[in-house]
């Protein structure tokens, strides 16, 4: 579950970059893309997205009530 979704412009942000990566909780799933959210999951892994905070917000509301096309 997602605790909050993070710009990734303070250096507070920076720091608890730092800090997951030194505790192995840190995912990056940027694809090498700039990383333009950092989203802090409840167990306490922080995950790095290319997305948008709010595209990210979007999709997690949207959780999986999308319908599948077939």
């Amino acid at each position: 579950m997602i605790e909050v979704i993070l710009k990734p412009d303070s250096s507070s942000v920076k720091r608890l970059r730092q800090s997951a990566e030194e505790k192995g909780m840190l995912l990056n799933a940027s694809s090498d893309h700039k990383t333009r959210s950092f989203i802090v999951l409840t167990n306490g892994q922080v995950v790095l997205s290319s997305l948008q905070p709010l595209a990210v917000k979007s999709r997690a509301d949207k959780g999986g009530k999308e319908k599948e096309e077939v």
